[in-house]
């Protein structure tokens, strides 16, 4: 409950200079059936992995690889239970702090907070940039449906490129479609934007 963690041994830094690059190559990794669990005791919440699987192909710096990864997560704080899956092309630089995930395949279903029977997926292309905080999203679509309270809902966003950064964002058309259904009601949305663009002050 002081803050500290039983793994701070571990992570504790050696003689590494500032900002020296982590370097390594390794041929492929292979994880199956593992789980862990974390403890935020003074917070008083728990947060768990199980049912991991991970397979990738060759991970190095700038070298694509293929990454395969399925995953329940859950927490008490909010209450998460969520079946993942991930299928995706990885590139990355670290000295740049770049991180893209190519022809992502995301899915994810379960509960999450007040949304019961969630059923999430989305596709695109996904670019990070660490060190300017920006972020880059193409052929971006994004379907959930589920339960929230009595109401069930079915969302949809379709963006062909969003750019994201520290003080604006842009992107090409846009489209959402949403749809919530109750005992006694209804309510259909659709939106589309031919282009986006805007400071982050505008947005708040």
């Amino acid at each position: 409950k002081d803050g500290s963690m039983n793994i701070d041994d571990l992570l504790a830094k050696g003689d590494k200079e500032p900002g020296q690059a982590v370097e390594f190559d390794i041929a492929a990794v292979e994880v199956r059936n593992s789980a862990f669990t974390f403890r935020d005791e003074a917070a008083g919440a728990q947060y768990s992995v199980s049912r991991l699987d991970l397979s990738t192909g060759r991970v190095a710096n700038n070298v694509p690889t293929k990454v395969n990864l399925s995953v329940t997560v859950a927490a008490s704080k909010p209450k998460v239970n969520l079946a993942t899956t991930l299928k995706s092309r990885l590139t990355f630089d670290l000295d740049k702090q770049v991180f893209v995930l190519e022809d992502m395949g995301l899915e994810a279903k379960g509960d999450a907070a007040d949304v019961r029977n969630l059923a999430l997926k989305a596709s695109g292309d996904l670019t990070a940039k660490l060190a300017t905080s920006e972020f880059t999203a193409n052929k971006l679509s994004v379907a959930a449906t589920g339960v929230s309270g009595k109401d069930n809902f079915d969302a949809r966003l379709e963006a062909p490129r969003l750019v994201l950064t520290r003080d604006k964002a842009t992107g090409d058309k846009v489209t959402l479609t949403a749809k919530v259904t109750g005992p006694q009601s209804a309510l259909t949305a659709n939106i589309s934007l031919p282009g986006l663009e805007g400071t982050a002050k505008a947005f708040k």
